[in-house]
């Protein structure tokens, strides 16, 4: 009789973790930063306005005159790439503090969960 309640209880944890995972990847912890499109930001860096550049999937959080800006770039196409093809020269470019960082699994595990839960 116990272990039927353990099972279930394990069950429902896992709901709540999957719920909670789901609630703060919908609604992310944080201030919300300003919007530009790539073709600005290109701009911004023949100027020589951008602090730096941190690229997380296609995502960009750009440090711009102290503030954090948001854009995106194109999937599968580096940012330099995309960079060199709106008009950046390359001396810019290698004076760019710019890094890659990984993305977030909670995605991945968000997934696997989905497809395991029903299985338990």
């Amino acid at each position: 009789m116990n272990s039927g309640w353990t099972k279930n209880g394990f069950v429902y944890l896992l709901i709540l973790v999957a719920a909670a995972a789901l609630f703060f990847s919908i609604f992310p912890q944080g201030e919300r930063s300003q919007t530009v499109d790539i073709t600005t930001v290109a701009g911004w860096v023949k100027r020589g306005e951008v602090e730096s550049i941190r690229v997380r999937g296609n995502d960009l959080l750009i440090k711009h005159k102290g503030q954090t800006v948001m854009s995106r770039k194109e999937d599968g196409v580096s940012l330099t790439k995309t960079l060199l093809a709106l008009g950046v020269p390359q001396e810019r470019l290698r004076n760019l503090d710019y890094r890659v960082e990984p993305t977030g699994q909670w995605g991945n595990w968000l997934a696997l969960l989905g497809t395991l839960l029903p299985l338990i």
